[in-house]
This record gives structure tokens, C-alpha cells and sequence, in this order.
């Protein structure tokens, strides 16, 4: 260690290790190619059949939130119909049942177009 002189400041960057720029480059390229043809890598990369699942999921979870989403906005809506047509307790009711009837079409036609993928 002797022969090597301490950094300074003002000295100029050491150039990169050419062999290992290279090696880096092989990686990322056989990176690049697994990612494209959905090969599960052993650093754990998700293949497209698990994307394809994680999306369904998703999916899937919408469901609850649509039953209780179409009821709760009918139910608004009719208490607003209420308040200025004056027919006290039919607006919330049948704003309600709107509600309803809409999240079961929504879940319907959410599930039917999942099954035609």
C-alpha cells in the first residue's frame, strides 16, 4: 500500500473496470429477455399467469365495494328526492332499491366480462 498515492480532491476519477461493465451489460440483457417472454427468474419476478391472477383479484375485491356503494348512493339520492318532491319515506326506499338493482347489474356485468377472458 505503500506504492499507492492517497486520493485527493483534485485528482481525476479512476476509469471503469472495462471487464465489468460488460458483465453488468450481459446481466441486465438476460434480464431484459426473461422479463419479455414471462419466465420466472430466481430473483422471483412474477411470471404473466400471477400478474393475470393479481389482476383478478382485484377484480374480485371491486364486488363488495359495488354492493355497498349502489345502495349508499341511492339512498342519497332519494332522501335528496325527498327533500324537494316531499314524498318522506318512498324517495329513500325506492333510491335504495335503484341501488341495489344497479350494483347487482355492475357485479353481473363485471363477472361476465371476466368470463369471456
Amino acid at each position: 500500500m505503500a506504492d499507492v498515492p492517497p486520493e485527493r480532491p483534485d485528482s481525476l476519477p479512476q476509469p471503469p473496470d472495462l471487464k465489468a461493465v460488460d458483465e453488468l451489460r450481459v446481466r441486465l440483457r438476460a434480464e431484459q429477455l426473461e422479463s419479455q417472454e414471462g419466465i420466472t427468474s430466481p430473483r422471483g419476478r412474477l411470471n404473466r399467469s400471477v400478474g393475470k391472477r393479481a389482476r383478478d383479484l382485484g377484480a374480485y375485491t371491486l364486488i363488495p365495494s359495488l354492493m355497498m356503494a349502489g345502495p349508499f348512493v341511492g339512498y342519497a339520492l332519494g332522501r335528496l328526492a325527498e327533500k324537494y318532491l316531499d314524498i318522506e319515506p318512498w324517495g329513500a326506499v325506492g333510491g335504495m332499491l335503484v341501488g341495489v338493482v344497479a350494483s347487482f347489474r355492475e357485479v353481473f356485468l363485471l363477472l361476465q366480462r371476466k368470463q369471456k377472458k
